[in-house]
């Protein structure tokens, strides 16, 4: 009678422990295909900022800046004449600053309408 209780016993041990590692078995598979799937996410988030990098470089290169400010920005080198000293500057205060802002204001919105 003994015997059968522990065979019993050591039966549903067994059945328990057999599922339990079935149930870990799949929990490690799913794990496994998470884990794989973020490494793949990784690997194309590196090629990604590759890629971003490769092109910051193309376009912050100082040769094709140059050519573009030329083109478009129309601007030229200073002259002598334009260089002044940091002493030689008078300082303004806010109602002349905000006057002087006010002023370009209205005549960049002068100069938007004349081109529309």
């Amino acid at each position: 009678m003994i015997k059968k209780c522990i065979s019993g016993f050591a039966l549903v041990c067994i059945l328990g422990l057999g599922g339990s590692i079935f149930y870990i078995k799949y929990q490690v598979l799913a794990l496994e295909s998470s884990l794989l799937q973020m490494q793949r996410q990784i690997y194309h988030a590196k090629e990604s900022v590759h890629l971003l990098h490769a092109e910051w470089a193309y376009l912050n290169e100082p040769k094709r800046l140059q050519k573009l400010a030329l083109h478009h920005l129309n601007l030229k080198p200073a002259r002598p004449m334009q260089l002044v000293a940091v002493q030689a500057l008078r300082p303004v205060s806010k109602p002349d600053l905000l006057e002087s802002c006010e002023t370009m204001l209205c005549q960049n919105q002068m100069a938007v309408t004349l081109v529309q």
